[in-house]
């Protein structure tokens, strides 16, 4: 049966081991630098404490003893400072001048206990029992040291979860726990030195240092004390596998051979044998980082371009960054990419690149239903060029390289093709793993593309439906525009023949001759006026209907072109005259950078809207439905300025205005105020809200209803570059 020596030295391993574990487990795990570092060093001293007091106990001699004693104050001088040191940065507290002192006090102490004799100059046997250190002068300072700094570390830790709340409390709570159960357990150690025996405490107690470590890895666990974010189950399996191999030896030995010389050697062991994994672990890092020092900086490149490429909305642009970016990276010899093509039924391949030698004879486009593609959707992985079969090698000739697909669930949306890697280096399946993350990106990135692509056909569809509704409506107003031209010629034509029948070309005189030249001349000129007017008003509509006609495009123009172009459509649609128009234009305006005929149907559609709300507000007022207490008069002002680097257009009237409860739908597609599907489809302002925001440029509506509305919108100045 064990008895006092055997519990006593199996709860001081068991204790070196359990804060040893804990103090690595925090180091390597936790949050903040600063604290896990504290932790880690207070739980190594803990650690050097008991499993040094193991050689004190077990010495073969008084002297191996009294040196073991003296060796582990080095662990107990650092205790209490380490824990002082941890209490104040975990609340934190800032006692710079208290650590100072606490930090020169462990120091001197630590150099003088191995050094000198005042510490402990000796041992002697305990009880009959136990080799065991004694007192030396300066032995009660540093007992009384310990205690001061133990009790007051409590202190703040019971008086801050008295204060707080939630986890918090609750993390505060085990904390200060732990530590007098910890505490509780090495605390009686001391006595002993001074010959004092507490029955069961002593050895019994000791068992209570291990709890300590049980305690804060539960909090750890339960409360994410000190950050500790992993699964508190892997350190546990850990302890518990360490716990047999180590723990059966101690076992065995005590069990055939008994006390004895041996436990030193077998503890050094376990020491060494608790430290190899972790020592494994850091070298096998440390050699990785030097033999993959290229693969590791091209993967973080990779990693880079993960990150960036779904912010790019076209789909070329994105095929070439994911090629040239990955090729340049890895420094392969070739690459290409394949994309999917609905319309085509196969894969096209893009942006073939080649670093010195030939492209290879890769086929432009492949099937969907090619043998190459049937393996890459059942492998969904990515596949080196020494998987493909003979079959799939004569349908794509890669002899050496990667593949790398890219899925949206299980529809392959393209791949990636990699040549082998210059100066004859091999991909490796770290090589494939961020691949496999760079496809999963890279088809969200080709996804969210297809998107934009789609909602920009959905866009101009809506834009034509709209352009087609407005011409609907234009189109009695430019008949009336035509007519009233065609009236006006015949008027000065009928004029003109009539003038020409009554004159009596060889009695009128000279005077009457010169009146009916004059006549005609006057007629002429009406007829010209009102051909190049209604010719005018032919080349507006069509303009408006068949905006290529313009062949503009994208360049720079003053902003009051498309205005007036605007304000001649809305006169053929509507019967809208000047005196509704005022314009509040600045002289010298700067030019902008889009799209005439796009902001052409802006202010169209918005001039247009305004004149509707005039009219229904004049509608109202003559059916009663609005009060009008002064007489009303519809106005629509365009006021245009330059305002730093921007163009500020405000399109303001005085119509009915809008209702509180439709301002924000505004901007909805297929929204409208208007009573009619012949006065508006609910297209315009979505549309045109898309078009200030393509010309990086501002929409903002101010509405109240029955006084009016305010159209803001501000563009950016052109800034004339270098293409």
């Amino acid at each position: 049966m064990w008895g006092y020596k055997e519990h006593f030295i199996f709860a001081l391993a068991f204790a070196s081991f359990t804060t040893f574990i804990l103090g690595i487990f925090v180091y390597l795990r936790g949050k903040g630098k600063k604290i896990k570092l504290i932790f880690a060093l207070y739980s190594f001293s803990i650690s050097w404490w008991s499993g040094t007091q193991i050689g004190n106990i077990y010495g073969p001699t008084l002297e191996a003893s009294g040196h073991w004693a003296r060796v582990e104050q080095m662990g107990v001088v650092f205790i209490p400072t380490l824990f002082l040191h941890f209490v104040f940065t975990f609340l934190g507290m800032t006692r710079k001048l208290l650590l100072r002192f606490c930090y020169i006090f462990s120091f001197v102490f630590a150099l003088l206990s191995p050094t000198t004799k005042l510490i402990s100059p000796g041992a002697e046997r305990k009880f009959g029992v136990i080799n065991f250190g004694n007192p030396g002068p300066l032995y009660g300072m540093l007992v009384a040291f310990f205690v001061i700094c133990v009790v007051y570390g409590i202190y703040l830790l019971v008086r801050a979860y008295l204060n707080s709340t939630g986890s918090r409390r609750n993390q505060l709570k085990y904390l200060w726990l732990s530590y007098v159960v910890g505490y509780l357990g090495g605390a009686p150690n001391f006595f002993i030195v001074w010959n004092v025996n507490i029955p069961i405490v002593n050895p019994y107690g000791a068992y209570l240092a291990p709890i300590y470590a049980v305690i804060i890895a539960y909090a750890i666990s339960r409360y994410s004390l000190l950050d500790v974010n992993i699964a508190i189950t892997r350190a546990g399996i850990f302890g518990m596998v360490y716990t047999l191999v180590l723990g059966i030896p101690f076992w065995l030995g005590f069990k055939f051979l008994g006390p004895g010389q041996w436990i030193i050697p077998v503890s050094v062991m376990a020491v060494f044998a608790t430290i190899g994994p972790f020592t494994y672990q850091y070298l096998r890092r440390r050699a990785e980082k030097v033999i993959l020092k290229e693969q590791h900086r091209y993967q973080q490149t990779l990693r880079r371009l993960s990150a960036t490429m779904t912010l790019v909305k076209d789909l070329d642009r994105l095929s070439k960054l994911i090629v040239y970016r990955v090729a340049r990276a890895v420094k392969v010899e070739f690459a290409c990419i394949y994309l999917a093509d609905k319309n085509k039924g196969c894969f096209l391949r893009k942006s073939p690149y080649a670093a010195a030698s030939a492209y290879p004879d890769f086929p432009a486009e492949i099937p969907f239903d090619g043998k190459i593609i049937a393996f890459l959707e059942n492998k969904h992985q990515p596949v080196f060029a020494e998987e493909l079969s003979p079959d799939m090698h004569r349908d794509f000739n890669l002899k050496s390289g990667l593949i790398v697909p890219s899925f949206v669930k299980d529809r392959l949306l393209g791949f990636l093709t990699l040549g082998p890697k210059s100066q004859n280096r091999i991909y490796t399946r770290d090589d494939a793993e961020i691949f496999e993350v760079l496809a999963n990106q890279a088809a969200l990135a080709i996804e969210n593309t297809e998107f934009i692509q789609e909602s920009q056909k959905t866009q101009a569809q809506l834009f034509a439906a709209e352009r087609m509704a407005s011409m609907g409506t234009m189109a009695g107003g430019l008949s009336h525009q035509i007519n009233n031209r065609f009236h006006a010629i015949a008027m000065a034509a009928s004029d003109t023949a009539d003038t020409l029948s009554l004159l009596d070309a060889e009695q009128a005189g000279k005077e009457e001759i010169k009146a009916v030249l004059s006549q005609i001349k006057h007629a002429l000129g009406r007829i010209n006026e009102n051909t190049k007017h209604g010719g005018a008003i032919v080349n507006n509509f069509l303009n408006f209907s068949q905006p290529d006609r313009l062949n503009r495009g994208v360049g720079q123009f003053d902003i009051r072109e498309p205005l007036e172009r605007a304000v001649e459509m809305v006169k053929l649609k509507s019967s809208i005259t000047d005196e509704y128009m005022k314009r509040e234009i600045s002289e010298s305006l700067p030019q902008i950078q889009g799209d005439l005929v796009l902001l052409q149907e802006v202010f169209f559609n918005l001039i247009d809207n305004s004149f509707d709300a005039i009219k229904e507000r004049e509608r109202l007022i003559k059916d009663g439905s609005l009060r009008n207490p002064e007489q009303y008069k519809g106005l629509i002002t365009v006021a245009i300025r330059k305002i730093d680097s921007t163009i500020s257009i405000q399109i303001q009237d005085n119509g009915i205005g809008i209702k509180e409860e439709n301002q924000k739908k505004l901007f909805s597609p297929f929204f409208t105020t208007k009573a009619t599907s012949s006065k508006g489809t609910g297209l315009g302002l979505f549309v045109i809200q898309k078009i200030i925001a393509a010309h990086n440029g501002q929409i903002k509506l101010h509405s109240e209803y029955g006084q009016g509305t305010l159209i803001a919108i501000t563009l950016p100045i052109s800034v004339k570059k270098e293409k």
